[in-house]
């Protein structure tokens, strides 16, 4: 498999169903109860320093961790 020459953010999806939305198919409304599970390599003192976070705040570590995914994405 090789690598794209350009892979399409969610954006140009978007734009490309609006423009011509009988060629992808029908599009879904938004579905709250669907979960995306995704891998983010982490070192040992990232990960310490989430789980030292969501103790201190008492949250649960995956809140905290899935807060810092959110904030990595939008800074990208």
């Amino acid at each position: 498999m090789s690598a794209m020459d350009y892979e399409p953010t969610s954006e140009d999806i978007d734009r490309l169903l609006e423009a011509n939305p009988e060629a992808f198919g029908e599009r879904l409304a938004p579905n709250p109860d669907l979960r995306v599970h995704i891998e983010v390599p982490m070192d040992r003192g990232t990960l310490r320093a989430l789980q030292e976070r969501a103790d201190r705040e008492g949250r649960p570590f995956e809140d905290v961790v899935g807060d810092a995914v959110r904030a990595g994405a939008a800074a990208a």
